[in-house]
């Protein structure tokens, strides 16, 4: 058994998501059964703190596989947890591709981190490049950083995302044994077998959208308040054509730019935040989740959590009748369709944010 098989790693991988589950499996083609494997997501920094201190030890090598431990905000230096960590575990390795994560820790250096950041790369395909650096990337990951990184220009793209984003990965074991399976598939099959989900997902997305409703909030530091479409949707049971849409209705939308959608799962309610890109969802994510239990991701596609009290605090919903209202007041200003689909200036001119 080599010395790198023998050493005590812990894998720390963004949970639950398909890039980060993937990291794992290409972790665990290193580490095997030898490793342990967490789930880890954007959390408030003292849960995913504990969650950490709880699983290393001085002998610890740490790998943070499509996930940063979060900066801090407060009154503590900006990377305390990165620096706590490491001076704790033997050494800190960080695979990641988040655009809020390199953006948070730019300037961060510790003889103890490693950190490997590329935003043209998913957080698998990292991770197995840096393992394996003469192989060819396996079938699992090259689809899943093509799902990720939404290539929907390769053929039969939102088929085979269909598929593999069916699959279970709630733990490490679903994790592994979904991807082994994606691996060891022909692509005529999982082709086939995405097809039929891709057509179940266009009907459900449909009238999902149709159900939004809104909200007023603040979506970035020093900004107004503006109005927000919320839909009641767990993104990843729709398929990643739900993601395009909500950003072309993000794009038609007053302000512009965002669209969230939300879901509850143990108590915790998750916001996923879609955007063009400006603004960056991402640091909408980030500022958000300051209310609530933290956030972070891409600059257009990212994510927030809250406890059910603080997301219907930060959320109050509207009847569509007082946004209909409260946009149409100003008279430079017209809603062409109530659905949320159309929010524009009259007379053809560009759109600003509204809401004070």
């Amino acid at each position: 058994m080599s010395a790198s098989q023998q050493e005590k790693v812990t894998v720390f991988y963004h949970s639950p998501c398909l890039d980060g589950a993937a990291a794992a499996w290409a972790a665990y083609q290193k580490w095997g059964d030898s490793a342990q494997y967490i789930g880890i997501n954007h959390d408030k920094s003292e849960n995913v703190r504990d969650l950490i201190m709880q699983n290393i030890d001085s002998d610890t090598h740490v790998i943070f596989a499509d996930f940063t431990p979060p900066v801090n905000h407060a009154d503590d230096p900006p990377w305390k947890l990165m620096d706590d960590v490491a001076d704790i575990a033997r050494q800190v390795t960080v695979y990641d591709h988040h655009h809020s994560a390199i953006n948070d820790m730019e300037g961060y250096e510790n003889s103890k981190v490693k950190l490997v950041f590329d935003e043209e790369r998913s957080g698998a395909s990292i991770v197995y490049n840096e393992l394996f650096p003469r192989k060819k990337l396996p079938q699992a990951v090259e689809l899943a950083e093509m799902i990720d990184l939404e290539h929907a220009s390769r053929k039969d793209f939102f088929s085979i995302a269909a598929y593999v984003d069916s699959l279970p990965i709630g733990t490490i074991t679903e994790s592994v044994q979904a991807f082994e399976q994606v691996n060891n598939q022909s692509m005529d099959d999982i082709i086939k077998q995405g097809q039929s989900i891709r057509r179940y997902h266009a009907i459900s997305i449909d009238k999902t959208i149709a159900s939004a409703s809104w909200a007023k909030i603040q979506i970035l530091p020093n900004t107004d308040a503006v109005y927000v479409s919320i839909i009641n949707a767990n993104p990843h049971h729709l398929g990643r054509e739900f993601n395009i849409r909500l950003r072309q209705l993000a794009e038609k939308s007053a302000p512009g730019f965002v669209a969230l959608s939300w879901f509850e799962d143990k108590g915790v309610v998750r916001v996923s935040v879609r955007t063009n890109g400006v603004p960056d969802a991402g640091k909408i994510a980030a500022h958000i989740g300051s209310f609530g239990l933290g956030g972070g991701g891409h600059s257009n596609s990212a994510a927030a959590q809250f406890t059910i009290d603080q997301f219907n605090s930060v959320f109050r919903r509207l009847r569509q009748e007082e946004v209909v209202q409260a946009i149409t007041q100003p008279e430079d200003f017209v809603i062409d369709q109530p659905d949320a689909r159309q929010v524009g200036r009259k007379r053809g001119t560009q759109g600003r944010a509204v809401g004070k």
